[in-house]
């Protein structure tokens, strides 16, 4: 896959949006938030000061190592 930066809803999902955005990993914002702050989730990059994105690459490595991650113990 080509890398690109997603935003907080292209990996969460917006089913509200025109059209709606189906999720990449279907949790909640708070979820997520709360993930990164535990270190389980990579913490973002900004382009500028509150646009949060990830890179695809990087969310595609974690989605990858997340199984991993819960069988040494490393969980929400």
């Amino acid at each position: 896959m080509t890398n690109r930066f997603l935003r907080v809803n292209q990996i969460i999902g917006n089913l509200q949006a025109n059209p709606p955005i189906q999720p990449i990993i279907p949790i909640s914002k708070t979820t997520l938030y709360d993930w990164m702050k535990k270190g389980f989730f990579p913490a973002p990059v900004y382009l500028g000061d509150n646009i949060p994105v990830w890179s695809s690459d990087v969310v595609e490595k974690w989605m990858r190592s997340a199984p991993q991650q819960r069988e040494q113990g490393i969980t929400r």
